[in-house]
């Protein structure tokens, strides 16, 4: 629905710098994400239009300004779409929603998996979970720990993190109060114990960052652990495939993948 007639556009340049970015917009861009926009506009320059309002309100393509004004300031003169009205915040979140989810058409895993390159596609910006659920067999025994991988290089970055830092047991603790209250036979409340480890949450940026500081004998208890992987052949050994395995076919249980 829309307000005051009907929205037409018009193709118009601007300035980077005169653009105004949505404080509400709820897209965001990882750091291998913005690397591969920024390789595609410099292979491919500006291939989609910026959507923006009458007051240089920006809709659509905050990311390509992004990179844009990264690399080259925010003088650079782009193509802009410009509305012949400012869109209401409502309308704002609805066409920011479509464009990135509710838009037709989806991806023919058929043509993908039988005239494209897996590794290509990998590198322009599909995951492997999402090839997995479109039919690609990118795992199997023999292939999961067979693909070059580079070894982890663990080297100290800044101070060693406490240990308590390391983790966040508040909710454990309070369930563990709670068990400790309740009159239940012993070795139900062990099991419930047990079981209130799991909302333990691990910092593995800092888990890391602890494993660069230690000793050998903590490093090799942590590696035991699976808090750190530097030996592949070892993970192995030590069954870490099999759990991987494991969630692959909980996986495809749950969501009915063949």
């Amino acid at each position: 629905m829309t307000h005051n007639g009907k929205i037409t556009w018009t193709n118009e340049k601007r300035r980077l710098g005169d653009l105004i970015p949505w404080p509400r917009n709820p897209r965001q861009i990882k750091q291998d994400q913005g690397k591969r926009l920024a390789a595609s506009l410099e292979e491919f320059a500006q291939v989609e239009t910026i959507a923006i309002g009458p007051g240089n309100e920006v809709y659509n393509g905050h990311q390509r300004l992004n990179v844009w004004a990264a690399e080259h300031g925010e003088d650079l003169e782009v193509d802009v779409r410009v509305s012949s009205r400012a869109l209401t915040e409502k309308e704002r979140e609805k066409l920011t929603v479509y464009l990135h989810k509710g838009a037709a058409g989806e991806w023919d895993f058929d043509i993908l998996a039988n005239e494209f390159e897996v590794d290509n596609l990998l590198d322009w910006g599909f995951t492997e979970k999402e090839l997995e659920i479109g039919g690609f067999d990118l795992i199997s025994d023999e292939e999961i720990y067979s693909r070059k991988i580079e070894t982890p290089i663990y080297t100290p970055k800044g101070e060693k993190p406490k240990a308590a830092d390391l983790y966040n047991d508040r909710r454990t603790l309070e369930l563990i109060t709670e068990i400790e209250s309740a009159e239940l036979p012993e070795d139900e409340k062990q099991f419930l114990r047990i079981a209130a480890q799991r909302h333990t949450v691990l910092d593995f940026e800092k888990i890391a960052e602890f494993y660069a500081h230690s000793s050998s004998r903590v490093q090799a208890l942590m590696e035991n652990s699976a808090l750190v992987i530097v030996d592949f052949n070892r993970a192995i050994e030590l069954g870490f495939v099999k759990l991987t395995e494991k969630i692959k076919e909980q996986f495809i249980e749950d969501y009915d993948v063949r």
